[in-house]
C-alpha cells in the first residue's frame, strides 16, 4: 500500500478498505466539527469487523486533576517555576494554540457514539459498537513522561 499524507476529514480510500485504522495523537488537534468528520471517514473506510484504535494525550482529566498535584509537589521540591499554571504551556508554548480539542473519556465516548459507534455495557467493561465492531475504552493516567511532563492518555480500541 505505501505511506500517504491525507486530510483526515476526506480520506482518499475506498469504503470498507482497511482492517485497522489508527488515530494516534490526532484528536486533540482537530476542532470538534473536524473530529466528527474524521470519525465519519474512519467508519466509512473500516471493513466490517475491523479495528479502530484511538490514542489522545494530554487529556482534560489529567490537566484538571493530576497536573495540579504534580505542580504542587514540584513547587514543594523547588521546581515549581518549571511548571506553569496552564499545563498546556509546559515544555512547548505552541501547545496553547494547537491543542484545540482535548478530550476526557466521557467526551471521547460521546464523539464515537455521534460517529455511529453505539454504546453498550458488558460487565465492568464499557463497549462501543457498530454492528460487529466493538470498542473497548480505557483511561491510563500519568504513566508516561514527555520531557518533564507526565501525561495521561486516553485509548479506545475497536475490536472485531
Amino acid at each position: 500500500m505505501g505511506v500517504y499524507q491525507a486530510d483526515a476529514k476526506h480520506l482518499p480510500f475506498p469504503s470498507e478498505w482497511f482492517d485497522r485504522v489508527l488515530m494516534f495523537d490526532v484528536v486533540e488537534h482537530l476542532y470538534p466539527w473536524e473530529l466528527d468528520a474524521a470519525m465519519a471517514q474512519v467508519k466509512r473506510v473500516l471493513k466490517p469487523g475491523g479495528m479502530f484504535i484511538v490514542h489522545t494525550a494530554p487529556n482534560r482529566w489529567y490537566d484538571a486533576y493530576a497536573y495540579p498535584v504534580v505542580r504542587l509537589i514540584r513547587t514543594i521540591q523547588g521546581k515549581g517555576h518549571l511548571y506553569p499554571r496552564d499545563p498546556r504551556a509546559l515544555n512547548v508554548a505552541v501547545n496553547l494554540d494547537v491543542h484545540v480539542n482535548e478530550q476526557d473519556m466521557v467526551g471521547l465516548q460521546r464523539n464515537l457514539k455521534r460517529a455511529g459507534f453505539g454504546r453498550s455495557r458488558s460487565g465492568s467493561t464499557r463497549l462501543l459498537s457498530t454492528g460487529a465492531r466493538h470498542c473497548r475504552s480505557s483511561w491510563r493516567a500519568t504513566s508516561r513522561s514527555i520531557g518533564r511532563r507526565s501525561a495521561g492518555s486516553l485509548s479506545v480500541k475497536c475490536l472485531p
